[in-house]
């Protein structure tokens, strides 16, 4: 069994479909076919029933999936440390974040691991939040820094810690009506152009509005957290950002107004795999959380 054919084997899985499967990791079909072939017969099973509308993962193919991704994220691993090794240091530790939200929190703690674990390589690598879980589950991270949800409690695997508790802020231009009171309600909301992350947590926070029996606002899509800034500052729209975020900006054009009677807020957490967290990894955490 080589990396390379449970390399294909994940791609065909998260396609199911030799042709695309084939395409992302730079090969032909054939090529790709056989060696899946190849892959199904050294194991003695079927991994996918092949059918005239594509593919599909039969029930050996569901069960060896997260074992593949397994050890390609520990070969992976074992790569990334050696080339950290080469660098000077004698550990690595992998941690996956989403946005800006910690950024602040993550250069202080990258800062004091400089000074108490300078042997300690400390890699990030940002991601949506439904990839950062996955990408956990697979050996991926070592750590995440991601909302709480209620469904960790079913995962079996998942150690959380909690990191803070927030709600959102509005975010005005600096000139916008609002921008100079010291905080809003959600009936001044009524009528206003949000500018909204297309695939962000704000779905959630317009939903919330909606329900409150203020009239579903009109929506300015941004496909990044830069964009988002750059629209809001340019009188575009206003945006509803998690309070670490204001904590964060140095923007001088926006504006940050707590909502006084927002309904909810959102819990952040820290999570790893079970047992699975070096003496670093926890050193990390307790530096995090300072």
């Amino acid at each position: 069994m080589e990396l390379r054919q449970l390399r294909y084997f994940v791609s065909a899985a998260a396609h199911l479909n030799f042709t695309k499967a084939a395409k992302e990791c730079y090969i032909v079909q054939s090529s790709m076919t056989e060696q899946i072939a190849n892959l199904e017969s050294e194991l003695g099973v079927k991994l996918f029933d092949r059918q005239s509308k594509g593919l599909a993962l039969t029930e050996a193919g569901r069960f060896f999936l997260p074992k593949a991704k397994a050890i390609l994220g520990e070969a992976e691993k074992a790569g990334e440390e050696m080339a950290s090794f080469r660098a000077g240091y004698r550990s690595l530790l992998r941690v996956g974040y989403q946005g800006e939200l910690f950024k602040a929190e993550l250069i202080r703690t990258l800062r004091a691991c400089r000074q108490v674990l300078p042997q300690v390589r400390v890699a990030l690598r940002q991601l949506p939040e439904e990839e950062l879980l996955e990408g956990l589950r697979d050996g991926q991270f070592d750590i995440i820094l991601i909302p709480w949800q209620e469904s960790f409690r079913g995962e079996d695997w998942l150690e959380t810690s909690p990191i803070a508790v927030m709600g959102p802020v509005l975010v005005t231009a600096a000139d916008h009506p609002l921008a100079g009171q010291e905080s809003v309600c959600m009936e001044q909301l009524r009528g206003l152009t949000f500018v909204s992350l297309e695939a962000s947590g704000q779905k959630e926070v317009q939903s919330r509005i909606s329900t409150t029996g203020v009239e579903a606002p009109s929506v300015e899509l941004a496909l990044d957290h830069t964009s988002n800034e750059i629209l809001v500052a340019g009188g575009c729209g206003v945006s509803l950002w998690a309070e670490g975020l204001s904590r964060s900006s140095a923007n001088p054009e926006l504006r940050f107004i707590p909502i006084r009677d927002y309904p909810s807020k959102k819990s952040f957490v820290l999570a790893w795999r079970r047992e699975r967290l070096t003496g670093e990894g926890e050193r990390f955490c307790r530096l995090f959380q300072m």
